[in-house]
């Protein structure tokens, strides 16, 4: 195989795999003390805004629109090793946390 049919197989594998993701609902976790905790994942392409502004409107909707208080939030990106047809690359996503408390 030459090595442009291979980097573009691995520059088509690659882009293929960075859209499967853009961005996933955000999801609410009730905690034992009352509080929720609502969480989204995104690939590398998705804003931090974006994903908070997610995240707060999945708040609005677990609080019944009475409002919620912040105790904290956590923004981080994580990276894989992803294996395909003998090659090996990193993936990399981002997740946001935030806990809330209704009011």
């Amino acid at each position: 195989m030459n090595k442009y049919l291979m980097l573009t197989l691995l520059a088509t594998s690659t882009l293929s795999l960075t859209g499967c993701a853009q961005m996933f609902p955000a999801q609410a976790t009730k905690l034992e003390n009352g509080n929720y905790m609502i969480q989204t994942t995104s690939n590398i392409l998705g804003s931090n805004e974006a994903m908070e502004n997610k995240v707060n409107k999945k708040a609005e909707t677990v609080c019944a629109g009475k409002g919620f208080t912040e105790i904290n939030n956590n923004h981080q990106t994580h990276s894989q090793k992803i294996y395909t047809a003998q090659v090996i690359t990193t993936g990399t996503f981002k997740t946001f946390n935030k806990t809330i408390k209704c009011n």
